[in-house]
């Protein structure tokens, strides 16, 4: 009886904590209040990459055209929302393979294909740092593939 009180009270304050994540859906801090669930560390997606590079791109977001800044703002609300749909009980490893898979769904549903040929050279100045890394690169190649294809 003991053991499935512990359980429900940590499925509990699990449940607690995503919803506590709820209101944050259309900000950065988003990947903040997830990690702090998850407890991924400093490193993880959420973090190193998720946020950050959510914080760049509303960083340089001015330098976009208005097209640009709506792609920005679709993206955003599409991997968050992504994330916010992965099963709560994955690993962080499992969490961050799911989360970068929606990259290139997310990116050409917001009509990355569309967009000048300016605003795509600002999306890959602010994303080359992590160009190094194999699922991105992959990730590249699957968006300009699909884009090929439109």
């Amino acid at each position: 009886m003991k053991l499935l009180l512990i359980i429900f009270s940590l499925f509990s304050l699990n449940t607690f904590a995503f919803e506590e994540c709820q209101n944050l859906l259309s900000d950065c801090e988003y990947y903040t209040c997830i990690n702090k669930i998850k407890k991924c560390g400093k490193r993880s997606y959420f973090e190193s990459f998720g946020r950050k590079y959510c914080h760049k791109f509303a960083k340089w977001e001015h330098k976009f055209s208005s097209q640009g800044k709506n792609w920005i703002e679709d993206t955003k609300t599409c991997l968050i929302t992504s994330i916010d749909e992965l099963e709560e009980g994955l690993n962080c490893k499992q969490f961050k393979r799911a989360a970068v898979s929606q990259h290139v769904p997310c990116y050409i549903n917001s009509g990355y294909c569309e967009l000048s040929n300016k605003d795509k050279a600002r999306v890959t100045a602010t994303v080359i740092a992590t160009m190094w890394r194999p699922d991105l690169i992959k990730a590249a190649m699957q968006v300009l593939s699909s884009c090929r294809k439109k």
